[in-house]
């Protein structure tokens, strides 16, 4: 269900109008009495609402029931009207939720590889280090021997 509403909001009739609910704190201008100051569009989208109200009334139902075996007679979700309905704003939440953890399992393998990678740079300057003392050690016993 969508509504639309063309609204237009007047200047206050009188000064006592006016200072009911005065516009900034401004003095009443006379002038302006009685006028179109704006109008705007207001679009309103309900149908999750109605979804919803319609899931409410189910649960409603079972509440105010004095009988304990309600709920068997009457499922509450066999309701053709009710069966698969998920409303918009809870796909929205349930595919944001599936997003951040496809985001958060991305930043766990980006973290096990700069891990990875920070150990291999380890291992690397190890490797060039003891590369450079064997030749150091090996050019001092050759320049002793001389």
């Amino acid at each position: 269900m969508k509504v639309l509403i063309n609204l237009v909001l007047l200047y206050p009739s009188t000064a006592e109008e006016y200072a009911e609910a005065p516009l900034l704190e401004l003095p009443f201008d006379a002038a302006l009495a009685g006028t179109e100051i704006m109008s705007c569009e207001l679009q309103l989208t309900l149908e999750d609402f109605l979804t919803i109200k319609r899931l409410m009334h189910a649960y409603y139902n079972v509440q105010r029931s004095s009988d304990a075996s309600f709920i068997l007679k009457h499922p509450v979700f066999v309701d053709d009207s009710l069966r698969g309905t998920v409303p918009k704003v809870i796909r929205e939440l349930t595919s944001e939720a599936e997003d951040i953890t496809t985001q958060e399992a991305l930043l766990a393998e980006k973290d096990a590889e700069i891990s990875a990678l920070k150990d291999e740079v380890a291992r690397a300057r190890t490797a060039s280090f003891l590369i450079a003392y064997e030749r150091r050690k090996e050019l001092f016993h050759n320049r002793s021997k001389v």
